[in-house]
This record gives structure tokens, C-alpha cells and sequence, in this order.
């Protein structure tokens, strides 16, 4: 660790702090917005990586407002501004510690009154969430459609989503609030959106922003997400994506949400340093050592299989799959149990993580969502599996059921197969119904989760593909307003106010083969949304 800077490098290392989130000069000028505006300073290079991650106490900071990106510390001197990819971090004060850190349980340690340092509080965030949803109303969002810049509208319509979640805001919004240091670059696409996001802020820059109303459409605030785009840029997971080529929302999706979670994770993994060698409460009048929780089947020896007692004491090996927990996998993030069942053998169980759930629809006696979560439930055979017991091959079968549920959850409706007569992936436009309401079946849920009261989620998003190829199309997405007070379709640019009834698609409509239209365009749901309710 090199020594703390002289006075000038220090102003040096301030300056960088204003980096922008452009990595490189764009081809075409960029329509403004306030998020440009907030990078229109000096690009520096930063000078260094620091061990140690600055943050400011959550019981301090305001909430930055539109004009300014400013994550200010009321222990530790001026802010700093952030950009969308961040600025230097304050140098280490020493040399990094000799011996690791021994984790923290956060929820141990507000359970017997222990204060959080910044770090703490931030390390505590990232890796679980908010714990309660904030006590103020529910913040207003301006409806501004997102322009398409070239075969962009399956990046398009996911943003559009997240910015409809609140689960997903109010994490951001916080993280903004607690995040005061440039973090060198390391977690572009988790600060771009936290940027992005204010674009929907009410606020100066969108004074302007009309809400839509009646049948009209609205274009005159639609922008460019370039600082999205540019943090995409910078993970080699997106590198398949190329501008100007129509790809898969889903895959889009699920490559968005892993890198927000492997960001999230090793700006936790930078908090460590920054906490005292051990964190100690008093319970009982004994010293205890307060260690992380981790996931279910993370262990220091690489896994985590036990025996279970089942139904008549009979017992099987449970295995799952070794993971780490961050505030997104909490927020979208649920688990699986797959038991495989092969005569003259135990049970082998395993429990793995699923984000988003898989449901084939292609069977014909799957009409509506609740048929294709029973379906996936639905006992499967497989042959030829080797019973050592029996010395020989037998047919064994293998279930899924449900383990535990997320707080948002989200359904792919698998509309691309592949035809073995084509010979080629084809699209199935086959109408699904799927209600405003969701209650999960109990028989999907495993045995040992199954609960009195049932489990409930609302609808609030709805990814539709529009067109008949597998390789082309458009996509669409309905959202509902986090105010309660309506729905609304973006098209790109084009904003709409819609019912509800033009956004589910009814079991009488699927049974009679007809989805209907939304935004003049067929209604054909590729991705669902719901958030719990109970």
C-alpha cells in the first residue's frame, strides 16, 4: 500500500473524482438529459485503487437531489461528486491488514442494540436489502419512454421495468444515499444506475415531463440510457449483445441482474478493511464473536449435503448449491428443490436458486399461469439411470417444487423452442392467460414450506414480443404505476396510459386462441412480474 499523498496528490486524487462515466467519445451526439449534464466535467483518470471503501452514515445524508450527484459525508470532510461510473477513492491511511477479517452478522448485532459504523451499515445493505420498505409515501415516477437507438428495445423494456419496481428503487435509493466515493470503476453498471434512475425523479430537469392522459401518446421526454449502454460495456458477459442486433430480453435480463449482483458483492468484499479486527457484543455477560450469515450450502469446504428425515423416517441426501447472498439476489432471487427419486436408492435432493422461474407452456393442457406452474411440478421420467443397489438401469423420476418465494417474482414464459421438424428455434405465439393476481398452488410448494396462509403476488410488469420470428420481433412492456393509480404501455419513445384489461390476458381469451392487442400491437407475454404481497 503506497504511502498517503502529499497535499498536491491529494487534490490530484479529488480531481479524479469527477470522472465521467463515458469510457470512450460517443459517434453521435447524445440528446441532453440531466444525467449528461451531472457528467459534463473534466474526465481525470484516477490514480489509484485504495484498499479501504469511504461511505457516508446513512443517519446523515440527505437524499442528493436531481441537479447534483454529490454523495455527501458528514464525518468525512466535503463530498465528493459521483459520477455514473465514480471517481478516486481517498487514499488508505496504512498499510492493508496482515490476517482477514472476521465477518459481521448484521442482524445479530441490531437484535442486541449494537451500532453499525458507515462501512457496516452499507456492508449490511449490500448483502441484505432493506429489511423494511421506507416509511414515506410511495415516490412518484415521471413516465418517460426511452428511445431507440438501434435494435435496443429488448434493453429498453427491461429499464422500463426496473424503474416500475419498487423493491428495486428504494435499494438504489438508498445505495445513493450511502455511496459518497468514486469507486474506480469498479461497479459501473450499479452506479450508472443509480443515475439513471433519477431520471424519473420529479424534479428541474423534468419539469417539463407531461403525464399521459385519455388515448394520446407521449414522445417529447423520451432519452437515451447511453450511460446504461456505456456501463454495459465495460463486462464481457454483454459483449454478445451488439448494438444494432435484436437479442433476447430474457438473457438481457438475467445478464443485468448477475452483474448488479457480482458488483454489489465486491463493493462488499472492499467494506471488510474498513471494520475493526473484531466485532464483539455482550450477551449474557459473555463476549461473542458475531459471525455473517451465508447462504444455505455455503460452507468453507466448497458444499453443504445433509442427511433429511423425510415422510415414514425415511432419509435422502440434500445438496445445494453454493451461493452468495446480495441485495439483488434477495430482492428477485428464489430456490428450487429437485428431488430425483431412483429405485433401491435414497432420495438425492438439491436445492438450487432460480431467477428468473422457467415455465413451459408448450403442452397442450397448459392454457393459463397456474397450469404451467403445476405442470412444472408435474413428475418426469428419466431412463436409464444406474441403480448400484439393483446393478442395472432403471427408470427413476425426477420433481421440482418450490422452496422459498422472492420478493419480486419473475416468470419467463418459454416461447422459443426448438422444432425438430424445422429443424430451427421457432417462437410459439400460443395465448396464456395470466391474472392480476397471483396465488401459488400449494402442491408446487415443497412439504416442509407449505404454510396455512397461502402465497400472494400482484402484477406489475408484463415484457411482451411482438412478431413471428425467433430471431427478430420487437418488444413491448406494460407497467403498472407504483401510485396505484393505473397502467401504462411503452413503446420505446411512445408512452400510452392503458387498462388493465388490454394488459392480462383472460382465460376465456386463451382457451378461444385469442390474445388480443395492446398499444395496437398482439399480446403475447414473454416475461412476468409480480411483487409479494403476502
Amino acid at each position: 500500500m503506497p504511502p498517503p499523498p502529499a497535499p498536491a496528490a491529494k487534490a490530484e486524487t479529488v480531481a479524479a473524482a469527477v470522472a465521467p462515466v463515458v469510457a470512450a467519445p460517443r459517434a453521435k451526439p447524445v440528446k441532453p438529459s440531466s444525467w449528461a449534464a451531472l457528467l459534463r466535467t473534466k474526465e481525470a483518470k484516477p490514480t489509484g485503487t485504495p484498499d479501504s471503501l469511504s461511505v457516508a452514515p446513512s443517519s446523515t445524508v440527505p437524499s442528493p437531489s436531481k441537479s447534483s450527484v454529490s454523495l455527501p459525508s458528514a464525518q468525512d470532510g466535503p463530498s465528493t461528486p459521483m459520477s455514473a461510473t465514480g471517481a478516486s477513492l481517498p487514499p488508505s491511511s496504512g498499510p492493508a491488514p496482515a490476517q482477514p477479517r472476521p465477518a459481521f452478522n448484521y442482524a445479530a448485532a441490531a437484535a442486541i442494540g449494537t451500532a453499525l459504523t458507515p462501512a457496516e451499515d452499507l456492508a449490511r445493505l449490500l448483502t441484505e436489502g432493506l429489511r423494511a420498505r421506507p416509511t414515506q409515501a410511495v415516490a412518484p415516477v415521471v413516465p418517460r419512454g426511452l428511445i431507440n437507438t438501434g435494435n435496443m428495445c429488448y434493453a429498453n423494456t427491461i429499464l422500463q421495468v426496473l424503474v416500475y419496481c419498487p423493491p428495486f428503487t428504494e435499494l438504489f435509493e438508498e445505495l445513493g444515499k450511502r455511496l459518497k466515493a468514486d469507486l474506480a470503476r469498479r461497479t459501473p453498471l450499479l452506479e450508472a444506475m443509480i443515475v439513471f434512475l433519477r431520471e424519473f425523479a420529479p424534479g428541474p430537469s423534468n419539469s417539463g415531463a407531461s403525464t399521459p392522459k385519455g388515448k394520446g401518446r407521449d414522445t417529447k421526454n423520451a432519452f437515451v440510457p447511453e450511460n446504461v449502454y456505456e456501463a454495459m460495456k465495460e463486462n464481457k458477459r454483454f459483449d454478445s449483445m451488439r448494438r444494432g442486433f435484436q437479442e433476447d430480453a430474457e438473457e438481457y435480463l438475467g445478464f443485468f441482474l448477475d452483474t448488479l449482483h457480482e458488483e454489489m458483492l465486491g463493493l462488499y468484499s472492499r467494506t471488510q478493511p474498513a471494520r475493526s479486527v473484531s466485532k464483539q457484543a455482550a450477551v449474557n455477560g459473555d463476549e461473542r464473536t458475531i459471525d455473517r450469515p451465508v447462504s444455505p450450502g455455503a460452507n468453507d469446504n466448497g458444499g453443504d449435503d445433509w442427511l433429511e428425515v423425510g415422510k415414514k423416517q425415511k432419509t435422502h441426501v440434500v445438496r445445494t448449491a453454493e451461493t452468495k447472498d446480495s441485495a439483488v439476489s434477495k430482492v428477485f432471487g428464489g430456490t428450487v428443490r429437485s428431488v430425483l427419486h431412483t429405485p433401491g436408492s435414497k432420495d438425492s435432493v438439491s436445492v438450487e436458486p432460480y431467477q428468473p422461474l422457467q415455465l413451459d407452456i408448450q403442452a397442450k393442457e397448459v392454457l393459463t399461469l397456474v397450469d404451467a406452474l403445476r405442470h412444472l411440478n408435474e413428475p418426469e421420467v428419466i431412463q436409464g439411470v444406474w441403480s448400484q443397489a439393483r446393478n442395472a438401469n432403471v427408470d427413476a423420476t425426477k420433481q421440482l417444487s418450490l422452496d422459498t418465494f422472492p420478493r419480486v417474482l419473475i416468470l419467463h414464459l418459454k416461447r422459443f423452442v426448438y422444432d425438430s421438424q424445422e429443424q430451427d428455434v421457432v417462437k410459439r405465439s400460443k395465448p396464456i392467460s395470466y391474472p392480476s393476481e397471483l396465488v401459488i398452488p400449494q402442491e408446487i410448494i415443497s412439504p416442509s414450506k407449505r404454510t396455512a396462509q397461502h402465497v400472494k403476488y400482484r402484477l406489475f410488469g408484463v415484457v411482451y414480443h411482438h412478431g413471428h420470428s425467433a430471431t427478430g420481433g420487437h418488444y413491448t412492456v406494460a407497467v403498472a404505476r407504483p401510485d396505484g393509480t393505473g397502467w401504462l404501455h411503452f413503446d420505446d419513445e411512445l408512452v400510452q396510459p392503458v387498462p388493465i384489461e388490454d394488459v392480462v390476458v383472460s382465460e376465456e381469451e386463451a382457451r378461444s386462441g385469442n390474445g388480443g392487442l395492446i398499444g395496437g400491437r398482439e399480446r403475447t407475454a414473454y416475461l412476468l412480474f409480480y411483487q409479494r404481497v403476502r
